[in-house]
């Protein structure tokens, strides 16, 4: 496996996003920014070993800024909708940001998919692995109440 890096493009505050590619010997190749660790692009050979890209994903970081429907990103803190933005945990009562009508959908407005997550190159066994790191702060997109 082969990873490489470039520059991806840049959000609104000036922080850059990366495209990191991953590479294996028979040619399979995944693309992933970690804008919202979204898989961009994976090239896989059909019966004929024709490489051709099977994902939906968009042409630019611009294209994800502007807004998508969430394929191949990390979704969460959930996935799916929550019912009138509300659920109750042990007797606890918490209300999350309403993103989808009533219902907070996929996470809510500043869910894992708009995250720039921290992504590293590491070398383990021998392997390169891509890493890509988040803190999410207790209570954030949501109170108890």
């Amino acid at each position: 496996m082969r990873i490489t890096q470039k520059h991806y493009g840049a959000l609104p505050d000036g922080r850059s996003a990366s495209l990191f590619q991953l590479t294996n010997s028979q040619g399979l190749s995944a693309e992933i920014t970690n804008y919202g660790g979204i898989i961009v692009a994976l090239q896989t050979p059909d019966r004929h070993g024709e490489l051709a890209d099977v994902t939906l994903g968009k042409d630019s970081l611009e294209d994800y800024l502007a807004g998508h429907p969430h394929f191949g990103a990390i979704t969460g803190r959930t996935a799916g909708r929550i019912t009138q933005a509300k659920f109750t945990v042990d007797g606890h009562n918490y209300s999350l940001i309403a993103n989808n009508g009533p219902n907070c959908l996929h996470g809510g407005l500043d869910a894992y998919d708009k995250v720039l997550w921290d992504a590293k190159i590491i070398d383990q066994d021998g392997l390169q692995k891509l890493r890509l790191k988040t803190i999410d702060p207790d209570g954030k997109n949501g109170l108890e109440s």
